[in-house]
Formats: structure tokens, C-alpha cells, sequence
């Protein structure tokens, strides 16, 4: 999650990370755009199930 983080702060974009004050908690909100992102998924929410726990085989970074 950390390198997916930098990438979008390098590329420009300015964002929150799970803002508490909307309806819903969203894992990205881009203000600028009034956007949000979910992300749905073991690996990135580091879920303790087979998928969650296990790093890539490729593109490790």
C-alpha cells in the first residue's frame, strides 16, 4: 500500500486516507475531484485469510 501511496502523491494528486467524516468510509477520497476510492481486497486491507498474508511474486514494489 505504502508504494501505491507514494506513486499517486508523485503523480500529483493530493488525497485523504479514510476520511470518518462522510456517509461512508472510503480507503482514498481525492477532494480536488470529489472522488473516492475503494479499495476492495485481502492483500490490501491485510486481512488474515490465504490471499491477505501472502506477498506478490512479481512486482514486489
Amino acid at each position: 500500500m505504502e508504494n501505491s501511496i507514494s506513486l499517486l502523491h508523485r503523480m500529483g494528486y493530493r488525497f485523504r486516507l479514510h476520511r470518518n467524516d462522510l456517509p461512508v468510509n472510503p480507503d482514498i477520497v481525492l477532494p480536488k475531484f470529489k472522488t473516492v476510492i475503494f479499495v476492495h481486497g485481502c492483500f490490501w486491507h491485510g486481512h488474515s485469510c490465504k490471499r491477505g498474508w501472502s506477498l506478490p511474486k512479481s512486482n514486489t514494489d
